[in-house]
């Protein structure tokens, strides 16, 4: 176009903690491919001692893994489909701003999530703002909406469903160049399957239709190639 550079967004997520079982404490270490800088950002800057404290007050799992989100002005609108994840997260917004939508557990089948073997597996069929239009019973989904600026932790327990849109800048927002997030994810997930209560929770209660899943599929000898994809 007349020579210009083109507008591209840029996007990353790169791990900056990753567990260790075997490590004393919490148990996390920065990977090795990390940067000595950014290591050295992560020995200084984390307050160690309030997340171990925030861990007890939540009665959270082993801290599992933190992730760095960064994305240009120019993603601004970009969507992470709703999905859960089996780990409690932790997630703070450094700059930028967006938006969440959350289900409870209690929500999922009026989700349609994918099966087990599905590539989107832990993901929903249902888009919240164009629905298909055999995913009827969405219509009866209660969810909520919360945006977070910089400054804001949110906490989402582990098999709450959420989708993450990337805002635009609005007036009287501090300039930015980044969208920039860090989470902390908990391995709360081992932790309630061994210690299950009856009646059981909205969270186990997804985690029974997964593991009844596997089930069926391992008793008809089924195998992740043989499952159409949709």
């Amino acid at each position: 176009n007349g020579g210009s550079a083109p507008h591209l967004g840029v996007y990353l997520q790169q791990s900056l903690l990753d567990g260790h079982p075997a490590e004393p404490g919490l148990g996390v270490r920065p990977p090795a491919s990390l940067g000595k800088r950014m290591q050295r950002d992560i020995a200084e800057g984390l307050n160690f001692a309030l997340l171990q404290r925030l861990i007890s007050a939540g009665r959270m799992g082993p801290w599992y893994r933190s992730q760095l989100f960064v994305g240009s002005r120019k993603i601004a609108g970009a969507k992470t489909q709703l999905h859960y994840d089996q780990y409690d997260n932790l997630y703070l917004q450094i700059s930028g701003t967006k938006r969440w939508r959350i289900f409870d557990p209690a929500q999922s089948g009026r989700l349609y999530p994918y099966p087990i073997h599905h590539m989107l597996d832990r993901s929903a069929q249902v888009d919240p703002e164009n629905p298909p239009p055999y995913c009827t019973r969405y219509s009866d989904a209660a969810g909520l909406e919360v945006v977070v600026r910089p400054g804001d932790v949110l906490f989402i327990p582990a098999y709450w469903w959420h989708e993450v849109l990337t805002q635009e800048r609005e007036p009287g927002d501090p300039q930015y160049e980044c969208t920039v997030s860090v989470n902390f994810w908990f391995n709360t997930h081992a932790m309630r399957l061994q210690a299950l209560e009856l009646p059981l929770a909205a969270t186990m209660r997804v985690e029974l239709a997964r593991q009844t899943e596997y089930f069926l599929s391992d008793s008809l000898d089924d195998r992740a190639w043989l499952v159409p994809s949709f």
